[in-house]
């Protein structure tokens, strides 16, 4: 196996999503090792290929996520190469939360304090934010659609809980070597 030295950070918006220790294994596989908390997941049910995530305001300074049926602040969970993830916010504590990809902690916010941005997931292929099953389409989607997602966050509370929200991430070839 391989190892992966760099952090894989998946978050754009507070609180981080903390993906370390990335391990390409042999098979083909990577094992991201998150640093997240949680509450109840809602409607979602959880499997290999969806995770739901809620946020456990009280886990540190600016809260952290957790995922139904993981243990612990950082739970490991194995990913493939080539397999999609719907990461699924629907839990009402997601809202304000919006999660976002990066290879680096606190996303591509700079290595220090106003730094250069640094790299996110964010090609076509690789990411797919979606409201209510389907992608994004305000004028400013891009390629990702984060720049529709993430408005919806800061909704009045009723209408953001009236709407289903999930980040379909694409484990790519590209994002295992980036990581290096």
């Amino acid at each position: 196996a391989t190892r992966v030295d760099s952090e894989l950070n998946i978050v754009r918006a507070k609180p981080s999503l903390r993906l370390g220790s990335m391990q390409a294994v042999e098979s083909g596989m990577l094992l991201l090792a998150f640093a997240m908390l949680s509450s109840a997941w809602g409607s979602c049910a959880p499997s290999e290929t969806t995770l739901c995530m809620s946020l456990n305001v009280y886990a540190s300074e600016t809260g952290y996520f957790e995922f139904a049926g993981k243990t612990g602040p950082s739970p490991d969970i194995v990913v493939k190469i080539g397999q999609t993830y719907s990461f699924d916010q629907t839990d009402p504590s997601n809202w304000y939360h919006a999660v976002g990809f990066a290879f680096y902690p606190d996303g591509a916010h700079g290595e220090t304090w106003g730094g250069p941005e640094r790299a996110e997931v964010e090609g076509a292929g690789q990411l797919l934010y979606k409201i209510n099953g389907a992608a994004t389409t305000c004028p400013d989607a891009g390629d990702t659609g984060l720049d529709c997602y993430e408005p919806e966050f800061f909704h009045p509370r009723a209408k953001w809980m009236s709407k289903n929200y999930t980040a379909e991430l694409t484990i790519t070839q590209e994002m295992a070597d980036a990581s290096f």
